[in-house]
């Protein structure tokens, strides 16, 4: 009984008071604070802070920045890229098609980065085919944030890493074209078909123009196939296909592309094939020929039994 009695005294001795007493209920359940990530200017370097390119259009390069983390602690990140237009500055990219935010390629995907760690980005710029020659200027920032919408809003009111893109695009004419193919595509029967088919692979039109020369077997000159003499023009990335009709004789041919395009510089297209030409009528008695030797074999053999 004794012991009991000293057990109860000590636990009303050692219990807080608080224990006893009833909440405050002007006090109320401790508030929840909302962890957030701190947004510290200069925690992150970039290297280099300025690029310069000099492209030509339908031409494409591929450089790369290192990030490195400064500070004692990890951090997340965001690369957001934004162009420079001289009468508007800067404004968040656009789908304007003169524009250097529509040529860039990189990563946008959220990164992290360790204490004192650093990755190398990568960054590509692919010139559009249609790109006006002058100079062009973006920014690609490095903008701290959990999330795209907080990194853009840091980029906006916090002053983040970047790269300055500085991009002229030259007005550089290439006329090139190449032949993808030169055949007879009626195979024997007359006419024959000379299709030639020219693909542009320059930035610019062009007009091929020339002729096409019949040789026969004994390598005479017999006939010339004038080509595109409504001077059809390939557009830049286009293909075209261009069609001569001959057939006056019988036998094996040669066909010769002599052809020339460029307006700055002549430039030549050259091909040879060999076809055939036979009239009907002699396919027809050839045809005709091979029946009757069928069937005098099936009579032979006939008799025979």
């Amino acid at each position: 009984m004794k012991v009991k009695i000293i057990i109860l005294l000590l636990a009303f001795f050692l219990l807080p008071v608080g224990a006893f007493s009833e909440p405050d209920p002007e006090v109320g359940e401790p508030e929840e604070v909302e962890e957030t990530e701190e947004v510290e200017e200069g925690a992150i370097s970039v290297y280099p802070a300025v690029v310069e390119e000099v492209l030509d259009k339908r031409t494409s390069n591929t450089f790369t920045v290192t990030v490195k983390n400064e500070t004692d602690s990890s951090i997340r990140f965001y690369p957001l890229v934004y162009d420079i237009f001289p009468d508007e500055g800067r404004v968040d990219e656009t789908d304007r098609e003169q524009a250097l935010s529509s040529w860039i390629e990189v990563d946008r995907s959220r990164r992290s980065l360790g204490s004192g760690e650093e990755k190398e980005i990568s960054i590509t710029i692919n010139v559009d085919g249609n790109a006006e020659a002058g100079r062009y200027s973006g920014v690609v920032a490095f903008s701290l944030g959990s999330t795209r919408p907080d990194a853009a809003e840091n980029a906006e009111t916090l002053v983040q890493p970047e790269v300055l893109i500085n991009l002229e695009v030259l007005d550089r004419i290439v006329e090139r074209a190449q032949v993808l193919s030169f055949n007879n595509s009626n195979r024997v029967l007359p006419p024959a078909s000379l299709d030639l088919k020219v693909e542009n692979i320059g930035n610019t039109e062009v007009i091929p123009t020339g002729i096409i020369a019949i040789y026969d077997q004994r390598g005479r000159e017999i006939d010339t196939l004038n080509l595109n003499e409504d001077r059809k023009a390939i557009e830049d990335g286009e293909t075209e296909i261009f069609t001569g009709k001959w057939g006056e004789g019988f036998g094996r041919y040669k066909a010769v592309l002599m052809a020339e395009y460029g307006r700055e510089t002549e430039r030549e297209l050259l091909d040879v094939i060999f076809f055939w030409v036979i009239p009907w009528q002699i396919l027809v008695i050839f045809g005709l020929g091979i029946v009757a030797f069928i069937v005098l074999l099936w009579l032979m053999r006939k008799m025979k039994m």
